[in-house]
């Protein structure tokens, strides 16, 4: 039975097409994976045979439970994990890269169709560096990404050698590279990107669980509704079975450098030219994030502490003018919340992107900078969104089992067990 992916969906009701779907979907697309210690792995494929292989082991393997496991397993152990603390098991996600298909032999007409996908993060005219300064392994044309997460680093590990086992064993299979991250938090335990802010809070939901849990657990969905339809994040698969049946997301990776100590030379600057002074001075920052560091709405008032729990219930009604909250804020310019006065609240939300990153700590590339390395950081983002192109800079990755500094690389991600 057809399913509506015009709506949100209610996963612990879902029948017929919709059930084939969440048991066939990868997880972390629908909904975030816990994963606080992260290892992405970035594969060359030079055998189709062998990578054709190592897809099929990591979701079918001859013996033992499958490294890939489906959205729908993802949502149980959340729900266990609720009601008795039960944890869940490690994450393993895998895309393809638009190369990757035509290296596993996949015909050209069933490769996802978006164009920014098929082109490629280093034809996607993000004004990134020259492909050439790069670091090594985003140079090469990079066929598959692994992502191996798990809320503890034990867990995480043990998962990562099985995977490296397989790809060992996997003829024709080669690890170009590695990238590796974990959760930062502050002292309220709230994740937090690197310049320490609150981080993540304003997440699409697309399941009608969430979204209730958010509007009756959480600071409610009166004035912002955090509902989005399942087509803003999962697609038809078009290499699958069934494409009607079977759905991916376009996952694109970013590696995005934070300079930390400069930001906070700039916060400085600016409090100092708005006449800031003493505990007023956090308002430059603010002005800047377009939320205080506990993740205290700008627009809700001039101080923060309203972060039990961080909230998302607001828009910018009272502030047409942007004289509380900045237009330049980065909250703001990403997320207007139907009060811009650029576009229609509908089409606005049809640039807001499921994200599903993670910080890593890095020493910094440039030799300019060596000598500050804690003046320097880099994200690793990822985020989901669907293969219609929301702008000519869209750029993707197929998340199907079957970039950064800045090569991003966009991968589709796969239904998780069929590769």
């Amino acid at each position: 039975m057809p399913f509506d992916l015009t709506q949100p969906l209610s996963w612990e009701s879902a029948a017929g097409d919709a059930a084939v779907m969440l048991d066939e979907l990868q997880p972390n697309i629908v909904k975030a994976h816990t994963r606080e210690f992260l290892t992405i792995l970035f594969l060359k494929f030079s055998d189709p045979a062998g990578g054709r292989a190592l897809l099929k082991a990591l979701s079918q393997p001859p013996t033992g439970t499958p490294l890939l496991k489906s959205a729908r397993t993802h949502l149980q152990e959340v729900k266990a994990f609720k009601a008795t603390g039960t944890k869940g098991t490690p994450y393993v996600s895998v895309g393809l890269t638009g190369d990757g298909y035509a290296a596993l032999n996949i015909p050209a007409p069933k490769i996802p169709p978006d164009a920014s996908f098929r082109s490629g993060m280093k034809n996607a005219g993000l004004n990134d560096p020259a492909p050439a300064t790069w670091e090594p392994h985003y140079r090469n044309a990079i066929h598959a990404v692994i992502l191996v997460g798990d809320q503890m680093s034990g867990p995480r590990n043990k998962a990562l050698t099985a995977v490296r086992h397989l790809i060992q064993a996997a003829h024709g299979v080669q690890i170009l590279g590695e990238e590796k991250g974990h959760g930062l938090h502050n002292s309220n335990g709230d994740g937090i990107e690197h310049f320490g802010y609150v981080d993540g809070r304003s997440q699409p939901l697309f399941l009608t669980e969430d979204i209730d849990d958010e509007r009756l657990t959480s600071d409610g969905a009166t004035n912002w509704d955090p509902g989005f339809a399942l087509n803003r994040v999962i697609v038809p698969d078009t290499a699958a079975p069934d494409p009607s049946r079977h759905f991916g997301s376009y996952f694109v990776f970013r590696k995005l450098e934070q300079n930390v100590k400069q930001f906070k030379k700039q916060e400085k600057a600016l409090a100092k030219r708005l006449h800031l002074k003493g505990e007023d001075a956090e308002r430059a920052g603010a002005m800047l994030v377009g939320r205080f560091e506990d993740g205290t709405p700008l627009t809700t008032q001039f101080a923060d502490g309203n972060h039990h729990p961080v909230p998302n219930d607001f828009d910018y009604d009272s502030d047409p003018n942007g004289a509380k909250c900045p237009f330049f804020a980065h909250i703001r310019k990403v997320n207007p919340r139907g009060s811009g006065g650029f576009e229609q609240v509908d089409v606005e939300r049809l640039h807001i992107m499921a994200r599903r990153a993670r910080p890593m700590a890095c020493a910094p590339t440039s030799p300019t900078t060596a000598a500050s390395k804690t003046s320097r950081a880099r994200m690793s983002a990822c985020c989901s969104w669907p293969s219609t192109p929301i702008s000519p800079n869209s750029s993707s990755s197929h998340n199907r089992p079957g970039p950064t500094t800045p090569a991003s690389r966009v991968f589709p991600q796969a239904p998780a067990h069929r590769a």
